[in-house]
């Protein structure tokens, strides 16, 4: 039986596909020649437009475990799929239109933030090291998924 392999169009996507992120890296990165504060750096001075924040935040959630899984669930639970599907698309827009305008008010600038304010420094230490653990365990899983579909 032969292995898969790459064919030459492969290739090219894959490179146009980095190039085009090494560009955009460069032009948002490089672009610019002033100094600008930790605070400018990390929320772009508060001008990224809508779109591309949102096209962000939506590629960093889909990872292997959502491309290998999702067909699997389909296949297991049925059309029980789609009312999972209709949540993680009302939470965007509730989270949007409702949260987010609170969070500009207020100036905060991540969640952990708003519960230190909120409670203590120890709730936010708390969440914090839940979150990092939990990413931690997620990370491996969504790098072993691939190397294991792969390795088939």
């Amino acid at each position: 039986m032969a292995l898969p392999t790459l064919s030459a169009i492969d290739y090219i996507v894959l490179v146009i596909l980095l190039l085009s992120s090494v560009v955009i890296g460069g032009i948002f990165g490089f672009g610019k020649s002033k100094t600008v504060s930790a605070q400018e750096y990390l929320l772009a001075g508060g001008g990224m437009h809508v779109f591309p924040t949102a096209l962000s935040i939506m590629v960093s959630f889909i990872s292997a475990i959502s491309v290998l899984g999702t067909p699997n669930e389909v296949y297991m639970s049925g059309t029980m799929f789609w009312y999972q599907a209709a949540a993680w698309s009302i939470a965007p827009v509730v989270v949007a239109f409702i949260f987010m305008p609170k969070f500009r008010e207020m100036k905060f600038t991540s969640i952990y933030e708003y519960l230190e304010k909120r409670f203590d420094r120890s709730v936010r230490i708390c969440v914090s090291v839940t979150f990092s653990i939990y990413m931690f365990f997620y990370m491996a899983l969504a790098l072993y998924a691939p190397s294991l579909a792969l390795s088939q």
